[in-house]
Formats: C-alpha cells, sequence, structure tokens
C-alpha cells in the first residue's frame, strides 16, 4: 500500500529576512507570515490592515506568481524519496510513499533535510495516514485542538503527526525507540485508547477543523448541535440536502476508510529522444514518421522503465525551409509504442505533407509525466467491500465465458487511433505477405 503523508509549511511564500512579515494577496489579506508574526496574532485570511494594527511594525510583501523558492528546495528533497506529489497550494502538498510499513526511517530523513533548509521563520507540519484525506485531517485537526490517540513527534522544530490508526500499527517498543529521532518528544503520553479504525478516529474531528465545508456553513452546523464529525449521521439526510446542497450528503461518508489516489501533479523533467542528420545527408519530410516510430521505441522503453507515463506528446522538427512542431495532450497517461505514435501520426503527416524541404533534426518529447498504478496496486488498496464486488464481477465474467467463449473480455478499451492504427499495420502486413506468394 501506500502511505500519505501531508505537509503545510508556515512563512515560505517569501524570502524575506526580516523577522515580522506577511504576505499580502491581490485582495488585500493575508496568505502567509513569518513565526514570529503568527505569535503576535497574525494570521492568514485575515485584512492586512488588521494585521498591521495587530503588529504595526509588519512588514507586507506582495505575494508572488509561481511557486515559492522555499517550496521548491522542499518538493525537490521528497522529489528524491517518491515521484507521488500532489500540490495543493503554495504551501501545502500532498505525498504518497509505497510500503509493508509506515515509512518511519523516510519520513525522518526527509524533515532532518527540510530541518537544516529552513530558516527560525520557517517551519513545517506532517501528518502521516492511510489516505490524502485522513492524511490532512491530521494537519487541520491539530490546528483547533490536540488529535486525541495521534502520536506527536518532531524532528528539530518540524512537527510530525501520526493518525491514531497507524499509531496501533507501532509496536510498543518501536514507538519508544522512534519518539526521540535525536530530538525532543514535543507531545505528552498517549492515551493508550487509541482507535482500531480510521472511522473511529475520524469521528471524533470538530466541525471547527472541517475544511471541506465554508466557515458559514460550519457555524450554521454548529447551531444545530453538531460539533464532531461523528455527529453528522444523526442530521436527517433529507434536512441535511435542503439546507446544504447535495455535497452535504458526502460529508456523512467522511469517516469511511476508502483508498484514494493523488492527482500528480508537480512536474517532472521531460522525456527527449531526438534525431540528427549528418551534415550533407539530409533526409526528405516525408520519411518524419518512420523517423517518429523509431524514435518512439526508445522513449516508450524509457517510461514503460521508470513506470511513468505522459499526458503530452510532441514532435518538433527542423528542414532547410525553417522548423514545425506538433504537441497533442491526452487523457490518460500514455507509455506504449503505439499510443506513442497514434498520438502524433496524424499531426506529423499532416504537417510534414506541406513542407518540401530536407529533414535536419527531429525531436520527440514527453511532457506531463505522471507515475502509473498499475492494474495489482489498485486492487491491493480496495477496501474489502471493492475486494468482494471485484471477486463478484470475476466469477460473472468466467461463467458467462465458459457458456460463450471470450465473449466478455476485462482489461482496457483501445481508443479509436490505436485501432486505426492497428487496422492499417494489419493491411500493410496482408499486402507484403501477398505480394511475395506472387
Amino acid at each position: 500500500m501506500r502511505f500519505t503523508l501531508f505537509a503545510q509549511a508556515q512563512g515560505v511564500r517569501s524570502d524575506s529576512t526580516e523577522s515580522l512579515w506577511a504576505t499580502e494577496s491581490s485582495s488585500g489579506h493575508v496568505t502567509d507570515a513569518s513565526l514570529s508574526a503568527r505569535k503576535r496574532g497574525v494570521r492568514p485570511g485575515m485584512q492586512i490592515g488588521t494585521a498591521k494594527a495587530l503588529v504595526p511594525e509588519l512588514t507586507s510583501i506582495e505575494e508572488a506568481e509561481g511557486l515559492p523558492s522555499s517550496l521548491e528546495k522542499t518538493l525537490r528533497v521528497v522529489l528524491s524519496f517518491t515521484p507521488w506529489i500532489e500540490i495543493e497550494e503554495k504551501d501545502a502538498f500532498f505525498f504518497q510513499i509505497p510500503g509493508e510499513r509506515p515509512p518511519l526511517r523516510e519520513v525522518r530523513r526527509i524533515l532532518e533535510q527540510v530541518n537544516e533548509q529552513f530558516t527560525e521563520e520557517q517551519s513545517i507540519q506532517v501528518g502521516l495516514a492511510e489516505t490524502p484525506r485522513l492524511a490532512k485531517a491530521l494537519v487541520e485537526w491539530n490546528k483547533v485542538e490536540r488529535v486525541q490517540g495521534a502520536l506527536y513527534w518532531r524532528v528539530g522544530s518540524q512537527l510530525w503527526l501520526i493518525s491514531p490508526s497507524l499509531a496501533g500499527v507501532i509496536s510498543g517498543s518501536n514507538r519508544s525507540k522512534s519518539n526521540n529521532f535525536g530530538t525532543k518528544n514535543s507531545g505528552s503520553k498517549s492515551s493508550g485508547a487509541t482507535s482500531d479504525s480510521a472511522a473511529a478516529w475520524m469521528s471524533e474531528m470538530p466541525i471547527t477543523a472541517f475544511w471541506d465545508a465554508p466557515v458559514k456553513v460550519r457555524e450554521r452546523l454548529l447551531s444545530l448541535g453538531v460539533y464532531r464529525i461523528g455527529e453528522i449521521s444523526r442530521v436527517p439526510t433529507s434536512y441535511l440536502k435542503r439546507q446544504f446542497g447535495e455535497e452535504a450528503l458526502l460529508w456523512t461518508q467522511l469517516q469511511r476508510h476508502s483508498s484514494e489516489r493523488l492527482r500528480v501533479n508537480y512536474p517532472l523533467p521531460e522525456l527527449v529522444r531526438t534525431w540528427c542528420a549528418e551534415i550533407g545527408n539530409e533526409v526528405p519530410s516525408e520519411l518524419l514518421i518512420e523517423i517518429v516510430r523509431d524514435l518512439s521505441v526508445g522513449l516508450a522503453d524509457e517510461l514503460s522503465r521508470k513506470e511513468l507515463g505522459a499526458l503530452k506528446i510532441g514532435v518538433a522538427w527542423r528542414t532547410n525551409d525553417g522548423e514545425e512542431h506538433f504537441e497533442r495532450a491526452t487523457k490518460q497517461p500514455l507509455c506504449q509504442v503505439n499510443q506513442l505514435i497514434a498520438a502524433v501520426e496524424s499531426g506529423c503527416l499532416e504537417t510534414s505533407s506541406k513542407s518540401s524541404g530536407q529533414l535536419v533534426s527531429v525531436r520527440l518529447y514527453a511532457k506531463d509525466i505522471q507515475p502509473l498504478s498499475s492494474i495489482q496496486l489498485a486492487l491491493s488498496q480496495q477496501s474489502p467491500e471493492e475486494r468482494r464486488g471485484t471477486v463478484d464481477i470475476l466469477r460473472v465474467v468466467r461463467h458467462v465465458n465458459r457458456k460463450f467463449p471470450d465473449a466478455v473480455q476485462m482489461g482496457i478499451r483501445p481508443t479509436f487511433r490505436e485501432l486505426r492504427l492497428q487496422a492499417v499495420l494489419e493491411a500493410r502486413a496482408g499486402s507484403v505477405y501477398t505480394s511475395r506468394w506472387r
């Protein structure tokens, strides 16, 4: 399985060397502040004028576009351990580390490196749990009150929380050894009443820490006497739907321990394959698609070897007449040779037919690279209910195929482009076979 961590940093949206500063959005609200300013009452979301009234010597800084440099350094550290990273905000992100047991050693090493990079006005909180929602719940809950049953560890100045359900996985001896990573344990002793399941401790999260609901909705729930997430199920479903809309129906399922996947969006370096003609030996532009097919073999091999897929495939080529390029975006990550060729073949044929020059160089590249989720891994992350459903489907498929052979097939359905390419290749193979016998 993959263990998920949610990290939220403070004081990273500016590289200011001053001790009292706050970044300001275009609407005049505080988006981030140094630790010294936070200790004096400055909080994200408040008006910058209110923040300066609390701290007259506060320096306001206009927030820059793009990811802050401090967060970029942190993401590079995490990227050296895992490619599964999803950036949620400019100071918060998810990442997953696979393993059979909680990745205590890997997380400790990450936080040690981050602690060395951060200044005294910067910090990070990391929550370790089974799913992204549970990991974020740890950090959000800790902003309101202490999470009962969770483990509180410190690596330098950085706070690390472990969910109550995972705390039960860690044995007593390992817990006593792991509590001291060369630093002082910031939390008190656990109450011992750790939950046996993720649903148990998630149901005790206060409504004021429920990040999915706007502030006014939380206040409305509090007025109804709903103070914990688990108490939402006591409210009639019809009343929830009438007062808060269809979205409220999902709140009653928050405690369910279901598998979630990250939407990996941290850009990885693009993969490139190039071809260059020797000086004086340029080739006709009609051979572009043949060169692209040769380059696709090497690119697909590298993608498959690294278990990656690309959401954008492009070709750029240079002729005596100038430069041309073609790029296509796809909904599903591509990693196979036929998929890469089908993505760019039509564009290359259409564009190259308009040029009569000689090819000098060709560049095939893959962008928006995403780690691939294997079918076996997806099945291993299923809940018991989902596994029973999968077994039932397999049983039905075997029963149908026993009576009607190959009537039902399970797998990925090929796209129209892949089917067309396959038909073209089969037609070519048939024509070559016929010409030989003539």
